[in-house]
């Protein structure tokens, strides 16, 4: 960005849009532009017409969304067309998690109102504003068992697989509230393949499994993998929620003391 005095009619920064969405990407960094060489003071100004002009709109400082005429009307372009381009340029691993992950897997009644990114690397801020929230999630390390691709309009997403979804929601219940996933487990619970579930299990921690085989086995949903992958485990009792009171009756099979009450309106 290095020619001075290149004015905002000059650059073609609508032939860069056709050439974006014409490469099937409908989101791009302030760095992607640099092959219009112009000033940075340029460059903000035309991106702040675009805005106005409603053809774009910022995601995050410096990463930008193009409102395609599919999605004119809402003003708002869905996060599974630019969440895998979006971590790229923050140069991290991730995948789509918790509620996201179990609605693209059909599991929920309704759309999850945050948008769920487990990522390595360093913590991320959470996106928030009129248009997105985006929780990010650190996780230093995960298998290649815990993620599976799924096709978009725009390419592919990094997604967790059901089975490691499952144990994903329970490990993760301080952000999400036991009573939120239940229904969720019970719907998720469709799709999950034995030999998948048997090489995730391995993956989570010992009081991790306690939980959800107990969840699985209230919810009359075969839980027999999960309890032979604790068969070698010295098991201790655990509450079953990490909020609520801890008070409740020990379950001896798995360990675990019910402080919660497991119901769905299923």
């Amino acid at each position: 960005m290095n020619k001075k005095g290149t004015s905002i009619k000059n650059a073609d920064y609508e032939g860069f849009i056709k050439n974006l969405l014409a490469d099937g990407r409908i989101s791009f960094s302030i760095d992607d532009m640099a092959t219009l060489e112009v000033e940075q003071a340029t460059l903000s100004k035309a991106l702040y017409r675009l805005v106005q002009k409603g053809a774009i709109y910022p995601i995050r400082r410096g990463y930008y969304a193009v409102i395609t005429p599919e999605y004119m009307r809402r003003g708002i372009v869905p996060e599974t067309l630019f969440v895998d381009d979006l971590m790229g340029y923050l140069n991290r691993e991730y995948y789509v998690s918790l509620l996201s992950a179990a609605a693209l897997h059909g599991a929920g009644h309704q759309q999850p109102m945050s948008f769920f990114i487990t990522h390595n690397g360093n913590p991320l801020r959470n996106i928030v504003s009129d248009k997105h929230h985006i929780n990010f999630i650190n996780r230093k390390v995960w298998g290649k068992d815990v993620v599976m691709p799924m096709k978009t309009k725009s390419g592919y997403l990094h997604v967790s697989t059901p089975e490691a979804t499952l144990f994903d929601l329970i490990e993760n219940q301080r952000i999400l509230g036991l009573s939120r996933i239940y229904e969720v487990i019970l719907e998720l619970s469709e799709g999950v393949k034995t030999n998948r579930l048997r090489s995730t299990a391995q993956l989570f921690s010992v009081a991790t499994r306690q939980r959800l085989g107990y969840i699985l086995d209230t919810l009359e949903i075969n839980a027999t993998v999960i309890e032979k992958s604790l068969q070698k485990e010295t098991l201790h009792p655990v509450y079953l929620s990490l909020m609520a009171e801890k008070k409740g009756e020990l379950d001896s099979k798995w360990q675990i003391i019910v402080n919660d009450k497991i119901s769905t309106d299923i």
